[in-house]
């Protein structure tokens, strides 16, 4: 896999666009060229990406288990695609952590909440 990506939605609810705001994010633009940075599953088990051209400060987010917690907003991996139009799925994303030999990726479990997070 390639680490380029497309988005393709680049539409938020505006609750969230006031939030992002108040806070300084900065958002993915549709038809722009994006390279992955990493991923993680969020609370909910969904796939979120973060991107390269786009760093945004930690902000205070509600979490299941933690209550609030601080972290870059990551962007759910549904709003982009490959440059082949594909949908990422997570064999690709793990790929390109063995392309690109990034041991900090992490990954939700949601068999083990006590340790929220485990490695490749």
């Amino acid at each position: 896999m390639t680490d380029q990506l497309i988005c393709v939605r680049d539409s938020f609810p505006a609750d969230y666009l006031v939030f992002y705001a108040q806070h300084g994010v900065k958002t993915p633009v549709k038809d722009k060229l994006y390279n992955l940075r990493s991923f993680s599953r969020n609370s909910q088990g969904q796939m979120e990406v973060l991107l390269e051209e786009i760093i945004n400060p930690e902000v205070p987010i509600k979490h299941p288990v933690l209550g609030i917690s601080y972290k870059e907003p990551a962007w759910d991996s549904k709003r982009f695609s490959t440059l082949l139009g594909e949908i990422l799925t997570l064999e690709m994303l793990r790929e390109f952590v063995k392309e690109n030999k990034q041991e900090k990726v992490l990954i939700k479990t949601k068999e083990n909440e006590e340790s929220l997070y485990h490695l490749l």
